[in-house]
């Protein structure tokens, strides 16, 4: 009985040693897309290299006559766009007024004048551009350092730049107005309260349809963007 029983085992070891011995022919491939690639694994060659999968389709993955046990990672990477909440050290708003739109209990930078009646190149309103600085849980900073606003135009409209210039040595250290860009460069941007740059606009031509425009807020040595949505 002993003897039946050890001959048992050992042919139950070489069983098993022959199914752990790892030779192997690995197929991926998709589901509608055809062959990916073949992995060819030994005991010598036992680690596969990478294989991008670059087309949206589900991957089969299949071995024939072999033996061994092997393992299939997969990874699926998704790439975003836009600027994440996390990163953004400024919140951003920007609304056009009317020439007659009352201001708010906010730090205003400049006040302009309302528009007189309306013509060819009168102003249509006020474009208000807002920020205000959010520092990290570990930066106890009242406001920005040096930042620079870059507000978008539409198609067709213009800013004034007396009202630009009337904010100069006060918070506003430069701006520049070029190619329908409003770049603006502030002292800070306060933490505690929005600042705001308000200017009119005038249309220099009618358009069928207006480009989006974005308001963008950086700081100057750490340009680390955020943006608002376009208006």
């Amino acid at each position: 009985q002993d003897t039946i029983n050890a001959l048992e085992a050992l042919t139950e070891y070489s069983l098993l040693v022959k199914r752990l011995n790892l030779d192997m022919d690995v197929k991926v491939s998709y589901k509608n897309g055809g062959p990916l690639n073949l992995f060819k694994l030994t005991e010598d060659n036992f680690v596969g290299r990478t294989v991008t999968a670059p087309l949206e389709d589900d991957l089969y993955v299949s071995t024939g006559s072999s033996t061994g046990v092997a393992t299939v990672n997969v990874r699926t990477v998704y790439n975003t766009i836009g600027t994440s909440e996390d990163s953004c050290n400024f919140e951003l708003k920007i609304v056009p007024k009317r020439d007659d739109g009352k201001g708010s209990e906010i730090l205003w930078l400049c006040l302009v004048q309302p528009g007189r009646i309306r013509g060819e190149g009168e102003p249509l309103g006020r474009l208000e551009a807002c920020a205000k600085y959010r520092p990290s849980a570990r930066e106890p900073r009242s406001g920005s350092a040096h930042a620079v606003m870059d507000i978008g135009l539409v198609s067709g409209v213009e800013a004034n730049p007396e009202d630009l210039s009337t904010a100069i040595d006060q918070l506003i250290a430069d701006y520049e107005i070029k190619d329908g860009h409003v770049l603006v460069q502030i002292d800070s941007v306060p933490a505690h309260k929005f600042l705001c740059i308000g200017f009119r606009i005038s249309e220099l031509f009618r358009v069928g349809m207006l480009n989006p425009a974005t308001f963008t807020v950086y700081e100057y040595h750490a340009p680390g963007m955020c943006s608002s949505p376009s208006h």
